[in-house]
C-alpha cells in the first residue's frame, strides 16, 4: 500500500492483540509530512512490522516529537495492556525523521516489554533508535505523557510506559542520524520479570512480588539480567533464574543490606546469584529451598539463619568467599531443621558458625549436612557451638 502521510500519522492502531490471530503491517509505503509513520498504541503482542518504507519528505508547521515507527502506551482504555508488550519491527527503512523546532524526530521508539527491532535501515533521523520506560519528564501515569513541545526533553513525549525491559535490539543499519541509538530509562528497570500464572510483566524483582496479583503458589520467571535491588520475599512464591551465572541479585553499592529477605513461609530460591551485600540471604520462615543458587562474595555471610527458621534445605548450591562465614546462625536464633546436600562452602573466613547462648537461648537442631564440600576457608570449615 502506498499512503501520503499528511495528519498525524499515516498507520495508526490501538489495542492489537492476539485474541483472534497475528497482526501484520507490512510492505507499505509511507511518503509525507505527517507528524508519525506507522504508530502502534498499546499492543498486548503478537504484531509486526515489517518491509515497510516509511520517509518524511515534507515538513509542516508541526514542532512537537515527530517518529517514523512508534510503538507506545498512549490514551488506555479500560481493555489496552497498560505496558506495550510484544511487537516486532524487522525490515523496514526509516529516513528523514527531523525536528526544528528543539523537540526531536526518531526513526524507530520503543516502550514497554518483550519487543524485537532488529534488520532495520534507519537514515537521516536525529534518533534512529530510542528505546525508553518510566523517565518521562511529565509523566501524567496513569493519564497520558505531556507531549507539548519542550515537554518531554530527550524523550519521546507522546509515550509514557512506566517500564521497559526485555527487549532486543540488534541488527540494524544507520547512515547519517544524529544518534544512532539511545536508551533513556528509569531507575528499577533491571530485566524482564514474568509471573507465569497471570503472564503479567515487570522490570524488577520486588515489583513482581508486590503485584497485588501475585500470590501464594505463583513462579517469577527472572531473565538473564542483573538486578540491583534489595528483594523481600514475603509472599510464597518462588523466583526462577536462569541460572547463576545469568540472573545476579547485586546492590548498586558494595555491602547495603541484605540480598534476599525471606520472611514467607513455602518461599524458594533457583538458579540465581546474590552476591556483594552485607548478608546475601536472610530467612525466618518455614519450609524454604535453595536450589542452585549462588551466595558468593558477601561482606558477612551468605546465608544468616535467624530466629524460627525450620525446616530449610540447601540443595546443589555455592556459598563461597563470602567475607565472614558461609552460612551462620545467631546466638539467640532457633532454627530447626537444616538440609544441605550436593552444596560448597568454600573460601570463606568460617566455612559456617553456629553460635548459643551460655543459658537459654537458641539451638540448631535436626541437621542434615551430606554430600557436600567443606574446604579452603582460611579460619575453620566450621564451628558449632551446641
Amino acid at each position: 500500500m502506498w499512503i501520503l502521510d499528511r495528519g498525524d500519522n499515516a498507520l495508526g492502531l490501538t489495542g492489537l492483540n492476539p485474541s483472534i490471530g497475528a497482526n501484520l503491517i507490512n510492505n507499505n509505503t509511507i511518503v509525507g509530512g505527517g507528524r508519525f509513520g506507522i504508530e502502534i498504541k498499546n499492543p498486548a503482542g503478537g504484531v509486526t512490522v515489517s518491509n515497510n518504507s516509511v520517509s518524511l519528505t515534507t515538513i509542516d508547521g508541526e514542532t512537537r516529537d515527530r517518529a517514523g515507527i512508534a510503538v507506545m502506551r498512549r490514551g488506555v482504555l479500560g481493555a489496552n495492556a497498560d505496558v506495550p508488550n510484544g511487537v516486532t519491527v524487522t525490515g523496514n527503512t526509516v529516513d528523514g525523521y527531523t525536528q526544528a523546532s528543539g523537540d526531536e524526530g526518531f526513526g524507530i521508539v520503543i516502550e514497554g516489554t518483550n519487543h524485537t527491532v532488529s534488520g532495520n535501515t534507519v537514515t537521516n533521523c536525529e534518533v534512529g533508535i530510542q528505546q525508553q520506560g518510566g523517565a518521562h519528564p511529565n509523566s501524567g501515569y496513569p493519564g497520558d505523557g505531556n507531549q507539548s513541545t519542550g515537554m518531554s526533553a530527550n524523550y519521546f513525549g507522546r509515550g509514557n510506559s512506566p517500564i521497559v525491559c526485555g527487549n532486543t535490539i540488534s541488527g540494524n543499519t544507520f547512515s547519517g542520524n544524529g544518534t544512532d541509538t539511545r536508551n533513556v530509562i528509569g531507575a528499577g528497570n533491571f530485566g524482564l520479570v514474568t509471573n507465569t500464572t497471570t503472564n503479567e510483566n515487570f522490570c524488577n524483582i520486588q515489583s513482581a512480588i508486590d503485584d497485588a496479583q501475585t500470590i501464594g503458589g505463583h513462579t517469577l520467571n527472572i531473565s538473564s539480567a542483573t538486578f540491583n535491588e534489595n528483594v523481600a520475599l514475603n509472599k510464597e512464591v518462588t523466583l526462577q533464574g536462569q541460572g547463576p551465572a545469568n540472573t545476579i541479585i547485586t546492590p548498586t553499592t558494595t555491602c547495603s543490606g541484605n540480598g534476599v529477605v525471606i520472611t514467607a513461609n513455602n518461599a524458594k530460591l533457583k538458579d540465581l546469584k546474590v552476591t556483594n551485600f552485607t548478608y546475601g540471604v536472610s530467612v525466618s520462615s518455614s519450609n524454604n529451598e535453595l536450589n542452585n543458587v549462588e551466595l558468593v562474595s558477601n561482606c558477612n555471610s551468605g546465608l544468616d539463619l535467624g530466629n524460627g527458621t525450620t525446616n530449610i534445605s540447601i540443595l546443589n548450591s555455592k556459598l563461597n568467599n563470602n567475607t565472614t562465614s558461609g552460612f551462620r546462625k545467631g546466638t539467640a536464633a532457633v532454627v530447626n531443621g537444616f538440609v544441605m546436600n550436593n552444596s560448597e562452602v568454600t573460601g570463606n573466613v568460617q566455612g559456617c558458625f553456629v553460635a548459643k547462648n551460655n543459658g537459654v537461648g537458641g539451638t540448631f537442631d535436626n541437621v542434615s549436612i551430606t554430600n557436600s564440600n567443606f574446604s579452603n576457608n582460611t579460619q575453620r570449615e566450621c564451628i558449632l557451638k551446641l
